[in-house]
């Protein structure tokens, strides 16, 4: 079997865990890595020992960088929409970023599964 190209490097909509319930959540658009992104995020991996890893700030920083692409619905405190643009990236709180980087890491994993199906 030849190797397959990466596909459906598009970007879908995620809405954060505390936002769910909400009327009117946020949803960040996120893109999956390419597969030179993805090798520059695990790079950033720290092995803590017992099969424990952890992403270091920069790893984070770097799946945003590249795997967050748009949002909807994401509103200054007097509740007007802001542009996306990474001024207003740098607006977004630590735990939703952190939870945002770790969503596209994960979709940007290519599972057997998902090779099978290709």
């Amino acid at each position: 079997m030849s190797i397959t190209a990466i596909a459906g490097l598009t970007a879908e909509d995620y809405i954060p865990e505390i936002d769910k319930d909400s009327d009117e959540p946020t949803s960040f658009k996120l893109k999956p890595l390419s597969g030179v992104h993805y090798m520059s995020i695990m790079a950033e991996v720290t092995d803590l020992g017992d099969g424990e890893s952890r992403i270091t700030g920069n790893g984070l920083r770097l799946a945003i960088k590249h795997g967050l692409v748009g949002w909807d619905n994401f509103n200054d405190a007097q509740g007007i929409k802001m542009k996306f643009n990474p001024v207003n990236v740098k607006k977004i709180p630590p735990a939703i970023l952190t939870e945002l980087a770790g969503e596209i890491i994960s979709r940007s994993e290519v599972g057997g599964e998902q090779i099978k199906n290709s």
